[in-house]
């Protein structure tokens, strides 16, 4: 689709905004997105034509349903994958002729090229920054991450694409080495909450730093 992988293209920002927010209302989009209903409702339709965007109607016990909005299977292709396809065709490979151990030696070497590469751009300093700068990392990797403050020293890091996914569903080992290379890499406990892959919208990791840089 033309002008989808623009960051600034209206269409991408509608796009991203409710694969972030499951299945927004119309009023929702046009509240977090900065503009008119009318400006959103135009670039649904031209999103629904392309197949990326299906709309919905839900009771809403007064007056008139509300229009919710959500992304379609065509929507979740388009978004980064990282040869997902290629890399499972790999490690299928990998299996067959290294069974299982293979597999989990070639997730292993993945983690630590990732946590060597993303080494080099973190260093040790406030913890605010330092959580800051491993979503630009994620980001730059496909993952479409935020970061929230929970409280003085606890952060949540939002996952809301994995490019990944298809990997990770049949090599869960791919995903929970997620979680480790965060430890690892921020020196800080890291839980998982939430997976794509067990049915959630977004992977959710609370980072708790527990001693000073």
């Amino acid at each position: 689709m033309k002008g989808l992988y623009s960051e600034s293209s209206p269409k991408t920002k509608l796009l991203l905004t409710v694969k972030r927010n499951g299945e927004p209302s119309l009023s929702e989009l046009s509240h977090i997105l900065g503009i008119s209903k009318a400006a959103v409702l135009k670039h649904i339709s031209e999103l629904e034509k392309e197949g990326m965007l299906e709309r919905t109607y839900v009771p809403s016990g007064k007056g008139r349903p509300v229009c919710k909005v959500f992304i379609t299977e065509k929507g979740h292709s388009v978004l980064p994958k990282s040869y997902s396809s290629l890399a499972l065709e790999a490690l299928e490979y990998v299996e067959k002729n290294l069974g299982l151990a293979g597999v989990s030696e070639v997730l292993h070497l993945r983690s630590a090229k990732i946590l060597e590469e993303y080494s080099k751009t973190i260093e040790p300093t406030d913890e605010s920054l330092l959580v800051e700068n491993l979503k630009t990392l994620r980001n730059s990797d496909g993952y479409m991450a935020e970061i929230k403050k929970l409280s003085e020293r606890t952060f949540e890091l939002c996952e809301y694409n994995c490019p990944i996914l298809q990997i990770s569903e049949k090599y869960s080992e791919a995903c929970n080495s997620e979680r480790e290379l965060f430890q690892d890499l921020l020196g800080a406990e890291v839980e998982s909450t939430h997976r794509i892959i067990s049915g959630a919208k977004t992977c959710r990791f609370v980072i708790k730093f527990q001693d000073k840089y």
